[in-house]
């Protein structure tokens, strides 16, 4: 009797010590994955109960599903592959399939091109949904349907579904592909007309590439990036990327693609027509690139005839708009009929120079510019007492790899070639950051380079950065700290901002609160030819990784639609079986990468 009652005892004080342990377990993880974890004998048992329980605490607020979402990649190992999204795809009844798409791939410029082509079908009467990545201030950034981001609404009724079905069915999708099952969601819900969707990595096993084939595949360009991903030559990166290449699709190659390797893997994929822009010209209308201005002021020789990567991307859309608009139609009654709808559709939209001057709405899509690509502001006045700043200008480009920054550099050649300026500099450590730095350095001396760092696990941290700097330095650098701390962005953009002003000192002392405002003024796309024949202003020429935009934008006192949760904030990395190294590269699309080393 003693016995019985000493056990029920027990019984009694640890069973409400197990449930405690366990609830303290779903708080301290992501609620929804944690059936991820469960590895043990009895894993099915302990999944079906995590199941239960994680969906009941999926969250319902906007930003706490962001929290989640962005956790979503530390508690599973990940493997590259579609099966994860193949199956999503399956149960959220296949939404894409009755809508005309256009599927961009490419190292650089790929953003810029479906940006402008999304752009020109709305102009055409379309209802059309664009997906990009990265975003800068905000999620919604990524889902966009004719110019609007998706709502935080939207994002509180879909993102539930899409986590609920990973519990229910064991699925361990990763952030980009719950994020892009989101979107699909998203366009079946508005009713989209046509849809332009960016790869997020690569193309063959990139969670986009679930759809069936488009109506138009689009490959940039191919330089060396995310090589321990795709590969160590461009041959290799360019075969992953024409992973996107299909049957009946028609595919369209910019000038910077390996053709010998890509024509004949779009041969075989089975595309109805493969096109370059070389020969697409007359459709245009004139002589691509070199004729769009004069070339020969930029310092450096142009991409194919383009000094501004700009004029590049316009005329791949515009080349985009014309196979859409004359197509070669497929042999499938699906694909035929989407092509024959956006013929439809946009005929009498003609492409070239000479429509273009008449056609203001189209033409006015094709300058359209993605957020921080070559993105130009005039400072009106800085600090909370509002002093003046002269004429100084901003740029913000996500100049983040080899190729991207050669092509910032030409273009501030050719429209700022007298400008003295000055540079804010944030990169990632998984990139060439010697040669990127080397190209600063035909930008501006090292003391008038400002070192930052984003606050995320891949950046470099800016004494690092710093000391590259220095490397090759010259006599011009001896007054230059090597310890020097340019701090934050926000701090690091000041800075830069009050020397481009040359204020007094005591116009800088009142620019030092951490608070200090600053008042820009947007410059369109238009004003880029003027500013080279204008009085050459200073600049201020914010560049690298993507991942300082977003505080860089704030301490500009953009108001624009901006999270209070930050996808680097959840970051963490636990590489699967090993081989952290080989995973440095995959950022948001698989899992986050270990700390980089210091040089």
């Amino acid at each position: 009797m003693h016995a019985f009652v000493a056990l029920l005892l027990v019984l009694l004080l640890v069973r409400p010590m197990l449930f405690l342990r366990r609830s303290a377990g779903v708080r301290g993880r992501p609620s929804w994955q944690r059936l991820m974890s469960a590895t043990t004998a009895d894993a099915s048992n302990q999944r079906s109960r995590a199941s239960r329980e994680s969906i009941d605490r999926i969250p319902s607020s906007y930003t706490e599903l962001l929290r989640e979402l962005y956790q979503i990649n530390m508690y599973h190992p990940v493997k590259l592959g579609l099966q994860n999204m193949e199956r999503l795809y399956d149960l959220l009844e296949r939404p894409l399939d009755d809508i005309p798409i256009v599927h961009i791939t490419g190292t650089n410029g790929k953003g810029s091109v479906a940006l402008k082509l999304a752009r020109s079908l709305s102009a055409r009467g379309l209802k059309t949904g664009l997906f990009v990545s990265p975003h800068i201030a905000s999620f919604r950034e990524r889902v966009q349907v004719d110019a609007s981001l998706m709502t935080e609404e939207e994002v509180e009724t879909f993102l539930p579904r899409v986590m609920r079905l990973c519990l229910e069915h064991e699925i361990p999708a990763t952030f980009f592909e719950v994020t892009t099952a989101l979107a699909f969601l998203c366009y079946r819900h508005r009713r989209c007309e046509a849809l332009v969707l960016e790869v997020g990595l690569g193309g063959r096993l990139d969670a986009t590439n679930v759809i069936p084939a488009p109506v138009l595949a689009v490959m940039t360009s191919v330089q060396l990036d995310h090589q321990k991903v795709l590969g160590d030559t461009r041959e290799q990166i360019a075969r992953e990327k024409a992973g996107i290449f299909k049957r009946g699709a028609a595919v369209l190659l910019g000038p910077e693609t390996p053709r010998a390797v890509v024509v004949p893997q779009a041969a075989a994929a089975g595309a109805n027509r493969i096109a370059s822009l070389a020969e697409l010209a007359s459709a245009l209308g004139e002589r691509t690139g070199a004729a769009l201005f004069d070339a020969s002021r930029a310092a450096q020789p142009p991409t194919f005839g383009y000094a501004d990567t700009d004029h590049l991307n316009s005329d791949l859309a515009r080349a985009a708009l014309h196979l859409l608009q004359h197509p070669t139609l497929a042999d499938d009654a699906a694909l035929r009929a989407k092509q024959e709808l956006l013929a439809r559709r946009l005929a009498g939209s003609a492409v070239s120079s000479a429509a273009l001057a008449r056609d203001e709405p189209l033409r006015v899509a094709l300058q359209s510019r993605p957020p921080c690509r070559f993105e130009q502001f005039a400072v009106v006045s800085l600090g909370p007492r509002a002093v003046p700043c002269g004429d100084v200008r901003v740029v913000l480009d996500i100049a983040h790899n080899v190729e991207a920054m050669a092509a910032l550099v030409r273009r501030l050649r050719v429209f700022f070639p007298h400008s003295a300026v000055r540079v804010v500099l944030g990169m990632s450590a998984d990139k060439d950051v010697d040669q990127c730095v080397a190209l600063v350095r035909q930008l501006a001396p090292a003391a008038r380079v400002y070192c930052t760092q984003a606050e995320h696990p891949r950046a470099l941290s800016s004494a690092s950065l710093r000391r590259l700097l220095l490397t090759d330095g010259d006599a011009s650098d001896t007054d230059t700290d090597s310890a020097r701390n340019d701090g934050t962005v926000r701090e690091a953009l000041t800075r830069a901002l009050r020397d481009a002003a040359a204020l007094s000192d005591a116009s800088a002392e009142a620019t030092e609160a951490t608070d200090a405002a600053v008042v820009v003024r947007p410059l369109g796309a238009a004003s880029d030819a003027a500013a080279a024949e204008a009085a050459p202003p200073a600049l201020v020429v914010v560049c690298g990784t993507a991942f300082i935009m977003a505080e860089a934008r704030a301490a500009l006192g953009l108001r624009e639609p901006r999270d209070a949760v930050h996808f680097h904030a959840t970051y963490s990395f636990s590489p699967p079986g090993g081989g952290a190294a080989a995973w440095r590269d995959l950022q948001e699309h698989f899992a986050a990468p270990p700390t980089p080393p210091a040089v």
